[in-house]
């Protein structure tokens, strides 16, 4: 049985595919951990706080910066 660990980029990923992925992975494994990388201080990123809350996951803050990869290097920080 495989064990997943999921690391999501909330300003790429609509928060709608959350129970789609996660039915998808429960059926070939377990999800060890799941982390969510945004800046939820966003109106786009709302929606995110009811998924976080109904699957028990993880939102990093990764405030919004000039230019653009906020998420993305919080992302790849927290995977070293």
């Amino acid at each position: 049985m495989c064990r997943f660990a999921v690391f999501v980029d909330a300003d790429n990923i609509p928060a709608q595919i959350i129970p789609d992925l996660f039915k998808i992975l429960k059926e070939r494994g377990s999800i060890v951990v799941c982390k969510v990388f945004g800046d939820f201080s966003r109106p786009a990123l709302a929606p995110w706080k009811t998924i976080c809350l109904q699957y028990n996951l993880e939102a990093i803050v990764a405030w919004h910066k000039s230019g653009k990869n906020s998420s993305d290097l919080k992302l790849c920080q927290s995977c070293v």
